[in-house]
């Protein structure tokens, strides 16, 4: 029997998470959660990367059973922008994908941004650090393990999602570039990555998308 609940999401639409990532997440029975901004290459641009298209990624996900998150229009933070460009980051993001579910750009929010976020999504994903509770206290203030090139070995995250278990909680598991050749701070390595989601099969982790999980919590 399951109990806790783990989400993986990865931010920002990198090329290489659709070419190798996505394999292997069919291959092992796992949906997850894609954060994509409409003008993808804003974030190629000064990254040097290659992002694949929002058109792409809504074709994957719809026919791998995916989730499609809303990532904003143009990659910037939402709280610096006045109140008409928020509210067509956050329209227009919704209308490209169809999305419930919001990722911050960058991670940044403030109390005004929540509540737009809140008349358009069921939730919203922050770079806060910690798990969930479940049901959350919080859906516009949803906290992550964000995982880098540094910090993501097994010996740190297995007491997070032991503890989901323990506590039957949600552990929000947060990715970006993931590649055979990490270069950047938020790189993690292919082949950590794959051991990764072996190890995860073993767990009584129940596996969802945020759009599953809030939707599971409806009346």
């Amino acid at each position: 029997m399951s109990r806790g609940i783990l989400t993986l999401v990865f931010d920002d639409g990198y090329q290489e998470v659709f070419d190798q990532v996505l394999p292997l997440l069919q291959q092992h029975g796992i949906r997850a959660t894609f954060a994509v901004p409409v003008e993808t290459e804003r974030v190629a641009q000064p990254e040097g990367v290659t992002i694949a298209s929002l058109g792409a990624w809504k074709d994957a996900c719809r026919r791998e059973g995916h989730e499609l998150a809303a990532h904003g229009v143009t990659h910037r933070p939402l709280t610096v922008l006045n109140d008409a460009e928020l509210e067509r980051e956050l329209q227009e993001s919704r209308a490209a994908t169809g999305a419930t579910t919001l990722v911050y750009p960058g991670g940044t929010f403030d109390d005004r941004v929540k509540r737009s976020a809140a008349r358009m999504f069921r939730a919203a994903r922050t770079t806060a650090w910690g798990i969930e509770s479940l049901p959350s206290r919080d859906p516009y203030a949803l906290r992550t393990l964000t995982a880098t090139g540094k910090n993501f070995h097994w010996w740190k995250f297995f007491p997070r999602e032991l503890q989901s278990m323990l506590i039957n909680g949600w552990t929000i598991e947060t990715f970006h570039r993931v590649t055979e050749r990490p270069t950047h701070l938020h790189d993690v390595s292919l082949r950590d990555f794959a051991r990764h989601l072996a190890w995860l099969r073993h767990l009584p982790l129940r596996i969802a998308t945020i759009r599953e999980v809030m939707h599971a919590g409806s009346p």
